[in-house]
């Protein structure tokens, strides 16, 4: 009995020292499993990170590539819009004034307006300094102004309306200006009024002279005896 239970001790004492020296110099297939297994996540965290930094490239260059230029138009540039049609007024006609007018073309009547004889020769004169020779003469109707009235056409360029204007205001005391509203034969009409230092025309009363009649005297001869 005493063998048996020695025999059963050693066996009991034997499997310990197997445990402890497994233990203490470790199964070379779990070592192996353990290897595989750290190899593994290895791998998986390096696929990891390449995915990511591939996801960050691809989308810092679709961030930062150039955009496509559609070079086809759209079906909404092809519509054609409808026209929108407003009405619009009648263009009045407007006679535009001669900018470049030939001072001999211009037809200027000259009329004597104070009755004062030579007044309408002298006024044509001071035209035909200016270079105007299409002059007409003639007295007007009334023979007592004293305001010089000029009428202009529509159609006489301005330049010419202040050149004539100014020379007729260094001759006549007061110089009125218009403008034609209507086509007029004449470009430029003037009725003389009173020059500086005239009065306007003396009317001179005619004196009668008296003449005596001879009277005849009859004498009576005397009748012979």
């Amino acid at each position: 009995m005493e063998e048996g239970s020695n025999i059963s001790q050693e066996r009991e004492d034997q499997q310990v020292v197997r445990s402890e020296q497994d233990s203490s110099s470790g199964n070379p297939n779990k070592v192996r499993d353990r290897g595989s297994k750290k190899r593994g996540k290895s791998i998986i965290f390096i696929l990891i990170i390449i995915i990511i930094v591939a996801g960050l490239a691809g989308g810092a260059w679709y961030l930062l590539r150039e955009p496509e230029i559609d070079t086809q138009s759209s079906p909404s540039q092809n519509l054609t819009m409808p026209e929108t049609r407003t009405p619009t007024s009648t263009p009045v006609p407007t006679v535009a004034p001669k900018e470049d007018v030939d001072r001999k073309d211009v037809q200027v009547q000259i009329l004597n307006g104070t009755g004062i004889a030579g007044e309408a020769g002298l006024l044509q004169g001071k035209f035909e300094a200016l270079g105007y020779t299409s002059i007409d003469v003639d007295n007007a109707e009334d023979q007592d102004n004293e305001d010089t009235s000029i009428t202009f056409s529509k159609e006489l360029p301005d330049t010419l309306v202040d050149e004539i204007t100014e020379e007729l205001e260094k001759v006549f005391i007061t110089v009125k200006t218009k403008k034609a509203t209507s086509t007029t034969e004449y470009d430029v009409v003037v009725i003389t009024g009173l020059r500086e230092g005239q009065t306007g025309k003396t009317d001179e009363t005619p004196t009668k002279t008296v003449t005596a009649t001879p009277t005849v005297k009859i004498t009576a001869s005397p009748t012979p005896n």
